[in-house]
């Protein structure tokens, strides 16, 4: 026959398993209070079953005063049952010692699965809130470039609408930059799944560094403002990195993408030196700059400095996760105070 102790603990263990930690948390909760009433049960009857030996020994003892009173063997019975008081206490000792640890074991048992399930319980409810948030943040973020998208393709498609060829031009480009934005913001929600559940696929393989900077380089010129120079430091020497080349691109495309967007005029500059344990990257820019009470919370999830910025402010999170899952470091120089510089530390 199966204990339903024990049962009830193994189901515990499957929901966690799966995910389902309320249920967990239920099966837990009935198997301690399963626990304590089978506790208190067998309590009452060693408390019954001592009672009535008690009772039992009292009424001898009556029965061997009176035996006493009137035969000479009171004395050899007296101390017989003297010596049976004295083994009963012994024995009731013994037991005490050795019931006491067990039972102290036992509370601290219960103790730390409720700990456990206590705390399965606040990471699903984090889980939970963590969820809505993201949802609630991610369907506001979209709206705007969708908006944008269906209301330029309607006017673009409305044969009644007069345009010139500049204002086509013009729309075009729009509904293109629109589209993209939501494109980014759909592929870092999957980027940003993918991190959480531990699915993010890694390749590492040689990587050689001065050509995979030269195509990033190459993509940032794309968005870079007027009045503002670009340009790339770099050793003379080539260097060769074993890393994901995808994903180290990404995070420098990202941070390039970044400066430019807040930079109006100057410079912006994607320098790399290395030595024996590690290669920094620092993407440097003369623009807003970023104060240091901010150093983490850009980091986070959804926060953006400026809000009329497009972006749903997921992008450093998703570098950070990335780089961390690469075994890398990726931070703000608080140092640096004519704009903002970023370091990222790869390992050799």
């Amino acid at each position: 026959m199966t204990n339903p102790l024990s049962k009830l603990l193994e189901e515990a263990h499957i929901y966690a398993l799966k995910g389902n930690y309320k249920q967990a948390y239920k099966n837990l909760e009935e198997r301690h209070l399963l626990a304590d009433s089978l506790r208190n049960q067998k309590n009452t009857a060693l408390l019954a079953s001592y009672n009535a030996r008690f009772h039992n020994q009292n009424l001898e003892l009556e029965r061997n005063q009176l035996r006493l009173q009137n035969t000479e063997i009171s004395t050899r019975l007296q101390k017989r049952m003297l010596l049976g008081i004295i083994i009963f206490l012994v024995l009731a000792s013994v037991f005490s010692i050795v019931y006491a640890p067990s039972y102290r074991k036992m509370s601290q048992r219960l103790r730390i699965e409720r700990n456990a399930a206590e705390k399965a319980r606040l990471q699903a409810e984090k889980a939970d809130r963590l969820k809505t948030v993201f949802l609630q943040n991610l369907s506001h973020e979209i709206r705007t470039p969708l908006n944008a998208v269906l209301g330029f393709n309607e006017v673009l498609n409305n044969e009644e609408m007069e345009l010139s060829a500049g204002e086509r031009k013009q729309m075009l480009e729009m509904l293109e930059s629109n589209g993209s934005l939501l494109l980014q913001m759909i592929n870092q929600s999957v980027d940003l799944s993918c991190l959480d559940s531990g699915n993010l696929e890694v390749s590492k393989t040689a990587t050689p560094v001065n050509d995979l900077c030269r195509q990033v380089i190459k993509k940032a010129e794309k968005n870079l403002p007027e009045r503002v120079k670009l340009e790339l430091q770099k050793p003379q020497e080539e260097i060769q990195l074993t890393s994901d080349a995808r994903h180290l691109e990404r995070i420098l495309t990202h941070l390039l993408s970044n400066a430019c967007k807040y930079t109006r005029q100057g410079n912006i500059s994607l320098t790399y030196t290395s030595n024996a344990k590690q290669v920094i990257f620092t993407v440097t820019d003369t623009g807003c700059g970023i104060v240091p009470e901010d150093a983490e919370k850009i980091f986070q999830r959804f926060e953006k400095l400026d809000h009329f910025k497009p972006g749903a402010g997921l992008g450093l999170s998703i570098c950070r996760g990335i780089a961390e899952l690469l075994g890398e470091r990726l931070y703000l120089d608080t140092t640096y105070t004519s704009g903002a510089r970023f370091i990222f530390e790869h390992p050799q």
